[in-house]
């Protein structure tokens, strides 16, 4: 039977974890991200403005504004 001083030596301490990850895998995704979404963000935002732009304006009518001159 093992005594304590064995069984402590027997059990293996965790490797101590970097706060970095070691695999390019993650970190290409978190660049991609990065270049992604302001080139999504840029395309909606001008394609939004161009659609509000090209709405026809309201008819310039003469009635609604009447000019008063004296």
């Amino acid at each position: 039977m093992p005594n304590s001083a064995e069984t402590q030596q027997s059990v293996q301490q965790p490797a101590e974890q970097s706060p970095v990850p070691q695999s390019s895998v993650p970190e290409f995704w978190f660049v991609a991200t990065c270049l992604v979404v302001p080139v999504l963000w840029g395309v909606i935002v001008h394609r939004v403005f161009r659609r509000l732009q090209s709405r026809p304006k309201p008819a310039d009518n003469d009635s609604v504004w009447p000019d008063f001159q004296i």
